[in-house]
């Protein structure tokens, strides 16, 4: 079995369709999956573990706050 197909903040962002702040503060949330390590002092998550968390939640966490 391969590496697992790993992504970082730029494709976290890019999965979830917003810049990159909204992602940092995306993935600070207590429910977003742990990064699985660093890569070139950077936190890297397991692609399958971020596309599962965006099915969960994500409709969740960008929906407007009933204003």
């Amino acid at each position: 079995m391969g590496a697992p197909d790993v992504v970082g903040p730029a494709e976290v962002a890019q999965l979830l369709g917003v810049d990159r702040h909204k992602a940092y503060r995306v993935t600070k949330r207590p429910d977003f999956p742990e990064p699985g390590a660093l890569c070139s002092g950077r936190r890297v998550w397991e692609r399958a573990d971020v596309e599962e968390w965006i099915r969960e939640h994500w409709s969740e966490v960008r929906a407007p706050s009933g204003r």
